[in-house]
């Protein structure tokens, strides 16, 4: 039987809600993070809704927001991503180096989240990932995935950026550790929609 984490404690007989790790989940991850608040970050994610609203059955919503943002700031999230990868790779050979998939989407947004420059937490954009386009700011978020649908990269910048620009910074970001040799940064062939299709990006 599957079992979910109620303030990082297991319970034998408490199952899976639907967006929380499953206990395989948990094995890989238990090494990288702690466990109390990261399936109420996952459910705040996963359902959109606001941090207030994060059901009774998890840690309180300003605890798993404050590890949500500590662990953007200082580099958790990325290194845990590495860490999987290193492991898909070295160990599973999971990861599917035959196609990777490249994409983007526009996201709605407003001028006023953006905050104050000095308040910009490390690693945003200076422009917070904001653009004007023809529909108000929007943010541009784009996604690398292996043939299996593994997201390996994910960048945001301003919704004015065309595919064309981001596409290299996005590749870029892609060094797959595995146990041995030097990182992977590319696939055997490369896919994306007509947004991608221009001889640079061919090159």
């Amino acid at each position: 039987m599957s079992l979910r984490v109620q303030g990082g404690m297991r319970s034998s007989y408490e199952l899976v809600e639907r967006h929380d790790l499953t206990e395989a989940e948990w094995r890989r991850l238990a090494p990288l993070l702690p466990a109390a608040v990261l399936n109420g970050i996952l459910w705040t994610l996963a359902t959109g809704a606001l941090w207030r609203d994060l059901p009774p059955r998890y840690p309180p919503w300003p605890r798993c927001y404050y590890y949500f943002a500590r662990w953007q700031c200082d580099g958790t999230w990325a290194r845990v991503h590495r860490a999987l990868e290193r492991t898909l790779r070295a160990e599973d050979n999971a990861i599917d180096f035959a196609l990777f998939c490249l994409d983007s989407t526009i996201v709605r947004a407003h001028k006023a989240p953006a905050g104050a420059e000095e308040n910009r937490p490390p690693g945003e954009p200076a422009d917070h990932a904001l653009g004007r386009t023809r529909g108000g700011y929007r943010t541009k978020l784009s996604l690398v995935t292996d043939g299996q649908g593994l997201a390996l990269a994910a960048m945001v910048h301003g919704g004015q950026a065309s595919d064309l620009a981001a596409m290299p910074a996005i590749l870029d970001c892609i060094q797959i550790v595995g146990a041995r040799g030097r990182p992977r940064t590319y696939p055997d062939a490369l896919t994306g929609d007509k947004g991608y299709s221009f001889a640079p990006v061919r090159r």
